[in-house]
């Protein structure tokens, strides 16, 4: 995934329980046929790729807004084999374009983040 290569140039890392990434990625509409086929890679010590989750600063509110995501089938496989595991999740702001991680504060790296709306 292009956009987890370019992270430390992109955004951020935050380390993130499978719960609190599901929580805020939209919710998946369609039966999880995945999961399972990712949960049989992570037993067999195999690795998969964080999950992203694209977001849009708001000034007024000091908070990220979730407006796209990446892996929830990932996040859903690695709640179901170790749900109090911590993984890291890549942030990448969406909007404003300019906004790249040099611009990225260590407030907003603590600020709350908003769910995505479905």
């Amino acid at each position: 995934m292009p956009d987890n290569r370019e992270i430390d140039y992109k955004g951020y890392t935050k380390d993130m329980t499978p719960r609190e990434f599901l929580d805020l990625a939209a919710p998946m509409h369609k039966q999880d046929t995945n999961s399972k086929w990712i949960a049989d890679r992570i037993s067999e010590g195999k690795s998969v790729a964080p999950p992203i989750l694209y977001t849009k600063w708001n000034e007024a509110t000091n908070t990220w807004e979730v407006v796209g995501h990446e892996g929830r089938h990932r996040s859903k496989a690695i709640h179901d084999f170790n749900p109090e595991t911590k993984m890291p999740v890549a942030i990448i702001p969406q909007s404003p374009g300019w906004m790249r991680a040099r611009h990225i504060t260590d407030e907003m790296k603590k600020a709350q983040f908003k769910g995505e709306k479905p």
